[in-house]
């Protein structure tokens, strides 16, 4: 569950996001949908405390004040931006992700963990290869591999398809709809077709009231004051196709 109150959002000094209250409590897939600079992702950043965030108002995760700790217990995050500057193997850094990673874990355990994941993404013949030498969507999916490796309720993935073609989209979305139960998924996305593999959209915008809309619920009238010039006509017959 996440819950936000008279929330205030600033970076670099300016005010980026205001909302007066959003709560997220049934588990599935929710994308947040806003052009850039609509606040996607400081609202994501701001639910981990990101300290390029300056932050007014109530954040409570799964019934408790958001904090270093229940960071750690309960949110697994990918960042926009995937920057590798030593070359660990996939296997690695897939393990860094596991909340039991360090100098005195069972390294054998979770290993075991990290190659499921793996496989589970179809990723596993990518294990022993050096990160800095995949591909952006290969590197990608590793790191997807090792935000999910963390095994939490709440995931937060900031734009994890902008570096991914149709295929690895494709695998993307479809790890997430076979491993939603009993998790809170939050991407942020400006990519309109994205809403065709969701749950539940937030929309980001001028005129948001910031409360999620179940896809059988979406419509033009929704999505109209975030993407203006956009024919939604197409999008919505395939959203409706989906559901039906």
């Amino acid at each position: 569950m996440i819950y936000c109150k008279d929330l205030i959002l600033e970076y670099k000094n300016k005010k980026v996001l205001q909302l007066d209250e959003l709560s997220i409590n049934e588990n599935g897939i929710y994308i947040l949908l806003g052009a850039n600079g609509s606040g996607k992702s400081t609202f994501i950043k701001s639910l981990i405390m990101d300290s390029s965030v300056k932050r007014g108002g109530i954040i409570n995760i799964n019934n408790k004040a958001l904090s270093k700790e229940v960071i750690f217990n309960d949110i697994a995050f990918m960042p926009q931006f995937l920057n590798v500057n030593f070359p660990f193997r996939a296997i690695e850094v897939v393990m860094m992700g596991h909340k039991e990673y360090g100098i005195f874990s069972d390294e054998k355990k979770i290993k075991i963990k990290a190659l499921e994941v793996m496989e589970s993404l179809n990723i596993i013949h990518l294990q022993n290869r050096n990160v800095e030498n995949l591909s952006g969507g290969e590197r990608a999916l590793v790191f997807l591999a090792k935000t999910l490796c963390k095994n939490t309720n709440i995931i937060l993935l900031d734009e994890p398809d902008s570096s991914l073609d149709f295929q690895n989209k494709v695998k993307l979305f479809h790890y997430l709809e076979n491993n939603k139960s009993n998790k809170i998924i939050i991407l942020s996305s400006h990519d309109i077709v994205s809403i065709t593999k969701t749950d539940y959209i937030i929309k980001f915008s001028k005129y948001s009231n910031y409360k999620p809309i179940h896809k059988k619920d979406i419509n033009k009238n929704e999505l109209k004051d975030i993407f203006p010039d956009v024919n939604y006509d197409e999008i919505l017959k395939d959203i409706s196709s989906i559901i039906n």
